[in-house]
This record gives structure tokens, sequence and C-alpha cells, in this order.
């Protein structure tokens, strides 16, 4: 046959079904003959169906009913459906086969060592660097025309733009940019291994920034430079109450000697000393007892997920020094506006702290 795709379902050659080429895309169809100068009836999927709708009606039965044989119907179909799609870009799609072969080529190059998984659509990439032995996932989406499209490729990585060819270009890219930056990844991995990190809830090496927690409700975030991390951050913002937050702003500016031959959190300690929350036992104020002042006073949680206002941190901190809890802006809104004795002026509510009714305000949440 030159269709080799194609085989007969019945042994007078009555029925047939394969697949079918059209550009470098397969559609399976099923053919069935009925009598002499009938058109034969032509079944498939739902894109060959609207394909064969696009074409002349009374041409395509003409044309069929003169083919009497499998191969020249199969080869008049085939070039009608290839003249009336020559301008679609989505018939340019490479057949399952090709597309197949060509990704277990590619993969048998890299090495199944390095795929963690593996789909029709996605592989997922564990690559480890040669001098801390950190690992790497790498998720590569891998288009319907692979390789005549590129994947697309997410990381958590400082480089979020990758542009790969090929999969075996995106895993030598990954490793040229996992190398670039270990001097990075070994400053993020020491504020993670020892410090309280508030923000982000799961950090990865793709975030470049961190937000330590400080005692008396206060917060440091700190973005390093991903290719000096060891460089003063060019980012940093204090959060807590106004007090607080002002003395630790002149620890900053009065102490400010940053050493660049030392790592941030080495810096950070030598600055703050020890209103640096560490985690236990190491010293210095411990996450254990630090827990209730970084929490919101309320719910007792530190990130509040909130399906209307997204994710709340407890920022809005009481101005009481002996007290200074802080609260989830909606946790606070809700306690206070649940309260008889809270008064409202305009999109203000005035109330009094949960624990030491010492005055607080909070903007209505609409």
């Amino acid at each position: 046959m030159e269709y080799p795709l194609f085989t007969p379902l019945d042994a007078e050659g009555k029925a047939y079904r394969g697949f079918l080429p059209v550009h470098n895309k397969e559609y399976l169809i099923q053919v069935q003959f009925l009598n002499d100068n009938d058109v034969p009836l032509i079944y498939g999927e739902p894109e060959i169906q609207r394909l064969l709708q696009r074409c002349d009606t009374e041409q395509v039965k003409r044309r069929l009913a003169q083919c009497g044989d499998i191969n020249p119907l199969l080869a008049e179909l085939k070039e009608m459906l290839e003249q009336e799609t020559m301008g679609d870009g989505d018939m340019l799609d490479i057949s399952f086969s090709r597309r197949y072969k060509a990704i277990m080529t590619e993969l048998m190059s890299i090495g199944f060592d390095k795929v963690q998984d593996f789909s029709n659509d996605r592989v997922a990439f564990s690559l480890t660097d040669s001098m801390q032995q950190r690992r790497h996932t790498i998720y590569a989406s891998i288009p319907a025309n692979y390789p005549l499209s590129t994947p697309k490729i997410t990381a958590q990585l400082p480089i979020t733009n990758i542009s790969a060819t090929t999969l075996t270009n995106t895993v030598e890219q990954c490793y040229r940019i996992i190398e670039r930056y270990q001097p990075l990844f070994s400053c993020l991995d020491e504020l993670d291994q020892h410090t309280r990190i508030l923000d982000p809830e799961n950090p990865s090496y793709g975030d470049v920034w961190r937000r330590v927690a400080l005692i008396n409700h206060c917060s440091l975030h700190v973005e390093l430079h991903p290719d000096r991390p060891q460089e003063q951050p060019k980012v940093i913002r204090f959060f807590g109450n106004e007090k607080s937050t002002k003395i630790l702003r002149d620890m900053w500016q009065q102490g400010n000697k940053w050493d660049p031959s030392a790592t941030p959190l080495q810096n950070i300690k030598s600055i703050f000393g020890d209103k640096l929350v560490l985690k236990s036992g190491q010293g210095n104020a411990s996450i254990d007892n630090a827990a209730a002042d970084i929490e919101c006073g309320i719910c007792y949680i530190y990130k509040l997920h909130h399906e209307t206002h997204g994710d709340q941190n407890p920022d809005v901190v009481c101005t009481n020094d002996q007290c200074n809890r802080g609260f989830h802006p909606s946790c606070l809104y809700e306690w206070l506006r649940s309260n008889p004795k809270t008064t409202r002026s305009f999109n203000v509510l005035f109330g009094n702290c949960p624990y030491c009714n010492e005055k607080i305000t909070i903007k209505a949440i609409l």
C-alpha cells in the first residue's frame, strides 16, 4: 500500500482505517466503500470532519466517487485537504511519531538521570550544581508541534526569561545560570537556615529577597543583588510600628558599615545584634519565643490568604510599646466592626487594641 498506516478491516477490502497525513499532521480516519459509483463514507475525528466541510462538497463527492480503490481515494483526499489548508498555521504541526522520536532522542542525550517527570506535554528536569549539590527543578512545556516550536521554560532561578530552542538547549542554559549564581544561592541558604523568614512563604532561589523577622513585631525586607549578593542590598525596608522601626532605621544608618567580604547574614547580625530573630538553639531571640510576637494577635497565624484582598501579613501594630501586637488588616477590621464601642469616621474605624485597650485605627475594607 502507498499508505502503510492504513489497514483493511474486512476481507473484501471495503473498509479501511488508519492515519492520513495532511501537511505534517496525521488524522485517524475510516473509509467505507459502498456500491460502484457511490460516494465512499469517510469517518473521522471532529477536526477532519470540519476540514472536509470547508471543501467544495460537490467536488469532494464527485472526485471520491471516481475512486474505486483505497490508494487513489486517499491521494485525492490528501490533495484536497492540503490545498484547502495551505495557509493554515496550525496545519504545520508535526506528526506524533516524529515529535515523540525527537523528544526521546534529546532525553537520551541529556540523560534520564536528570529527568524527574515526563508526560506528553511537559518534562521536569532535576539539575544538580557541581559545587554544593543543590537540586534545581526545571519545567519545560513541550508544544504540540515540537520541535517546530520552542519549549516554554519555568524555573525558580533569578533569571525567569529563559529562551531555549530545544530541550537540550534548555538544560545547557539552566546549568550555566545555576553555576553563575552559586554565591547568591549560598547567601540565600544561610538566611533561610538561620533566621525566621516571614516572606516569601516558601522561599526559592528565584526569590532574591527575604523578609527577615526582628523582635517587637518588626521585620526587615532585604533584596540582594543577584550577581553581587555580598554587596550592600540595593533595597531594604522596615516593617513594624513607627517607634520601633525608627530605632531600627537609626541602627542601620549609624552602624551601616556593610562589609562586602562578609555574607548578608553576618552583616545583619553585626548591625542589629540581638534584635534579629534566629532559629531555635542559635542564640539571640529564638523563633520559639518570638512566635507570639510575629503572628497575628487575633487569628494566630502569620500569613493570611484572604479570598477578596489577597495575602496579608500582620502589619497593623499596636502603638503601645508594652503590647506591640500585630494584626492582619482584615482581622482587626472584623474585630473592631463587631465591637459596639468602635466609632467610624468616613472610611476609618476607631477602636481599642484587643490586648491592651490602647487606641487603634484601621481603614475600612470595602
